[in-house]
């Protein structure tokens, strides 16, 4: 007779396309044996769950006045209340979902985590960073919420502190990595790497640090240097703008399989998204990050690559200076990328507890 599955619901960033929190959906799925688990993803975008990850989805519960009105006309009550109540398993998946960036992200998070303590769901945090807190009351605050989970893996040495200041049990807390670790790493194929890919996020690098982007894209350019702009986040006005101030084409991905191919046959990456630089490392596709964010710097000082950091003032020259450095880099720089993407694979063993 066959065993009936369990069932497992997934919180996260999806569906939006984000295709950096899809990259990490994306390992967790590949991690999860799901001959003996059901995996329910908890997204608004359940069409796009479906056709990227081939996951059923449910619509997540309210996290003000207004949206518990809707979800409760537009019957969307019943289908979570009951998912969220017959669930075997919960797992709030990552990666920076615990943080006041950007606005209200983390009320919003720490609602839906009260939601499963309320039917007091057996919970596991995947591959979580953590902070920045703006006060000691509200990373306290956090912190007494979250000790109700059972095992907690978070991706960089800044926020496994983070968890000691909050006082989270040393037992159920580990230094892992990001989730999208456990993808494959994405080979160029036959074709030779060529082109220059920028990966920006919206509203975080002043006009300033933009016009210099731009002096650098102009100078590649004039070295028969093709650059595009390569969104992670499927926001079509801002990704539109962005490219128009950059003076560059957007390439837009249909799916996660085309961003990471995209990134794999291109030469050099410029960002300050995350998961642009995970998924360079990926195919070991040299890149430089402008840590613009805190989780950024936390987590590739932590991998132990702080030399693709960008940091400090951001000149047109300093871009290209490193850049160059790194083309003349060639053999030896790949194989640490790779060392390095080893070193975090390894850290995968970490990511979740040893009955799944």
């Amino acid at each position: 007779m066959e065993q009936k599955r369990k069932t497992l619901l997934i919180f996260g960033n999806y569906g939006l396309p984000n295709w950096g929190d899809e990259g990490i959906l994306a390992g967790i799925r590949r991690r999860i044996d799901q001959k003996a688990w059901k995996i329910l993803v908890v997204s608004p975008f359940m069409k796009n769950i479906a056709i990227e990850h081939k996951l059923l989805a449910i619509p997540p519960p309210p996290s003000t006045i207004f949206s518990l009105g809707k979800w409760i006309l537009t019957g969307k009550f019943f289908k979570t209340y009951t998912a969220v109540k017959n669930a075997d398993l919960v797992i709030f998946g990552g990666g920076g979902l615990f943080q006041e960036l950007p606005k209200k992200a983390l009320s919003i998070w720490r609602r839906y985590f009260r939601f499963c303590v309320f039917f007091k769901k057996r919970i596991l945090l995947i591959g979580n960073s953590f902070g920045p807190f703006r006060s000691q009351r509200s990373l306290r605050k956090t912190g007494n919420l979250l000790s109700s989970a059972s095992f907690c893996s978070v991706r960089d040495e800044n926020s496994l502190n983070i968890l000691r200041d909050m006082h989270f049990p040393a037992g159920r807390s580990f230094l892992a990595t990001d989730a999208a670790f456990l993808l494959p790493a994405k080979r160029s194929g036959p074709l030779k790497k060529s082109g220059i890919l920028i990966c920006l996020r919206n509203g975080d690098l002043s006009k300033e640090y933009l016009d210099e982007i731009r002096k650098f894209c102009r100078q590649v350019e004039k070295k028969k240097q093709k650059v595009e702009f390569l969104p992670m986040q499927i926001t079509r006005s801002a990704d539109d703008k962005l490219a128009a101030k950059l003076g560059i084409p957007l390439f837009l991905p249909k799916n996660l399989t085309e961003v990471r191919t995209k990134i794999a046959e291109s030469e050099f990456l410029l960002g300050n998204r995350l998961h642009s630089g995970i998924f360079a490392m990926l195919s070991s596709t040299p890149f430089l990050i402008i840590p613009s964010r805190p989780k950024i710097q936390n987590f590739f000082t932590s991998c132990g690559l702080p030399k693709m950091l960008l940091s400090g003032k951001i000149t047109a020259q300093k871009i290209m200076k490193k850049y160059e450095h790194l083309k003349k880099a060639g053999l030896p720089l790949k194989k640490e990328i790779k060392g390095a993407v080893k070193r975090e694979k390894e850290k995968c063993s970490y990511l979740f507890p040893d009955f799944l």
